[in-house]
């Protein structure tokens, strides 16, 4: 990874140790093609560097990443990304569940973090018809939506273009 990207290796490790610790205890439900959200962004996820954000798009309230990704994509034109991001802190970087918008250049647009907190995206551009609405619910964290997704039914087509593919192991 270049070093423009640095925060991006994080992400993946942090991602690859959790799959290698779920496939040891946990079967793949019949049907589905990703056992976890975690398995799904490490095959279809793209990874997404952090831009200011648009004119006219301001910071909305802390806490409610999901809804407010999705509010911002309606308004802004924007797409909804959902999946792993890393938070900026004094010792380093935490990774963590997140939502952003996503340009028409392929860029993270966040409008929950103060700018210069998200340092890396790793995620899926999820189509319009799963976006949470008000109950800032993620689509990873509720089964009826997500479903579709970790049973594979969701297709490069929807974002592939986006971001910068996942590196593959060495």
């Amino acid at each position: 990874m270049c070093a423009d990207h640095r925060g991006d290796r994080l992400l993946v490790t942090t991602l690859r140790d959790y799959t290698r610790l779920v496939d040891g205890i946990h079967r793949t439900p019949q049907g589905w093609r990703y056992p976890t959200p975690a398995h799904l962004l490490l095959a279809q996820g793209r990874l997404f560097t952090p831009g200011p954000l648009p004119a006219g798009l301001l910071k909305m309230p802390g806490q409610f990443c999901f809804r407010n990704a999705a509010l911002a994509a309606r308004r802004h034109g924007l797409r909804y990304a959902e999946g792993m991001a890393s938070f900026a802190l004094d010792s380093g970087s935490l990774p963590t569940a997140h939502a952003w918008c996503v340009d028409v250049d392929g860029t993270a647009v966040d409008p929950t973090w103060p700018k210069g907190h998200g340092v890396a995206y790793l995620g899926i551009v999820i189509p319009e018809s799963l976006w949470p609405g008000s109950d800032n619910i993620g689509v990873f964290d509720d089964l009826h939506r997500s479903s579709p997704v970790l049973r594979g039914e969701l297709t490069p087509r929807d974002g592939a273009d986006h971001g910068r593919p996942v590196p593959v192991p060495s």
